[in-house]
């Protein structure tokens, strides 16, 4: 008795939108006293990401407290998700836990 061997088809995969994270650039926040960029925060969706997914528009105001010179940022807004960092390995940050009006988060930046 012979065996029908099933005839195996390799369709082309299906156009996907990937979910992970993607790099929409940077937000660089500076010192107004020191000039010294504190931190980034890396845009991995827009608002427009968001929307198209039925997510509500994210956007948050962020001030860096310097420690370099004391100092500190201006208040910048931020819009879409991010993930916050520092410019480079040498830098390392928190957020502070500080009420500001005008602002949502209060990080600190240092060497």
């Amino acid at each position: 008795m012979e065996e029908k061997k099933a005839k195996i088809e390799i369709s082309r995969p299906k156009e996907r939108q990937p979910m992970g994270l993607q790099d929409h650039g940077t937000v660089d926040i500076a010192c107004a006293d020191c000039g010294e960029i504190l931190m980034e925060f890396l845009i991995v969706q827009t608002n427009e990401e968001l929307s198209k997914r039925g997510l509500d528009p994210m956007s948050c105001k962020v001030m860096v407290r310097c420690g370099l010179c004391n100092g500190k940022s201006y208040i910048q807004e931020v819009h879409g998700q991010f993930y916050p960092g520092t410019p480079s390995d040498e830098m390392s940050f928190e957020p502070t836990g500080e009420k500001i009006d005008g602002c949502d988060f209060v990080f600190k930046a240092w060497k």
